[in-house]
């Protein structure tokens, strides 16, 4: 069998398996929906307890962390593809410390939720120049991954600052929580949230 064949069996077996995850997540929660109840639901009443828990609730989750999930894969692939590292990904080159450094200070300041999240797309911007300001714009792929794990420890380390010195046991939980990338009580207004931004990451890459 050819590479490209190999390939593309590859890609479709991929696709299949995330799209029996997504639908296996609608079907998922703190209570069980049988795929009879749920399609009988979407088809039927929209007053309906199953169809608002769906649409209102379910959807919402399963489609931030299909876009989600695709975005950090095509962040990873992106920073692989450019150093020739197969480790290296966001969470190692410095971009997503930088993003929950800047979320977490504006969590701890009490900020607007809308303002949470454009503190992470700042933060994870000001971590790339501070990559490329320490690696230098010619410096190779072990400077790039070096000064990716300098920001990723500093942000850590500031992010733990900020946990111990929060005088609200509640405020530190919240930080944590968003830290772990909860999907909980998540709407279609967060979807639309996300996808111009998303969008524009994925053109860019």
């Amino acid at each position: 069998m050819s590479r490209r064949a190999t390939l593309v069996r590859l890609w479709v077996a991929l696709s299949a398996l995330v799209a029996l995850t997504f639908a296996a997540s609608m079907l998922v929660g703190s209570a069980w929906v049988s795929p009879a109840d749920m399609w009988s639901a979407l088809r039927g009443d929209a007053a309906s307890t199953v169809f608002r828990v769906v649409w209102e609730l379910r959807l919402p989750r399963s489609l931030l962390g299909l876009l989600v999930g695709a975005s950090l894969g095509l962040s990873g692939a992106a920073l692989q593809g450019l150093l020739h590292n197969p480790l290296m990904e966001p969470g190692v080159g410095g971009v997503s410390a930088g993003a929950s450094l800047a979320a977490v200070v504006a969590l701890y300041a009490g900020l607007s939720p809308l303002v949470v999240p454009l503190s992470g797309m700042f933060g994870a911007l000001a971590a790339v120049w501070l990559v490329e300001a320490i690696a230098g714009r010619t410096g190779t792929a072990q400077s790039v991954l070096l000064a990716g794990l300098v920001i990723t420890t500093g942000c850590t380390a500031l992010i733990a600052l900020a946990l111990n010195l929060s005088p609200n046991p509640l405020a530190s939980l919240e930080i944590v929580f968003w830290l772990l990338g909860s999907l909980t009580d998540r709407s279609m207004e967060h979807v639309s949230w996300v996808v111009a931004p998303m969008a524009l990451g994925w053109a860019l890459l």
